[in-house]
């Protein structure tokens, strides 16, 4: 799932990426796979008419 809002002050767009994944360990036998809710937080601004990153963050949920 993508959420995104644009900023129409900084000329910025905010996009949330909601990832959900799945962590194993096949060394460990005993170890089960852990389940995360996951995330990041893009933010891109248009610099020379193309949009870049500029900043982003991961985050669980």
């Amino acid at each position: 799932q993508t959420y995104a809002q644009t900023s129409s002050v900084k000329e910025e767009q905010n996009f949330v990426v909601f990832v959900d994944y799945t962590i194993g360990n096949p060394q460990f036998k005993d170890v089960k796979p852990q389940k995360i809710k996951g995330g990041l937080t893009v933010t891109e601004k248009q610099v020379d008419g193309q949009w870049k990153v500029i900043d982003f963050s991961y985050f669980t949920r």
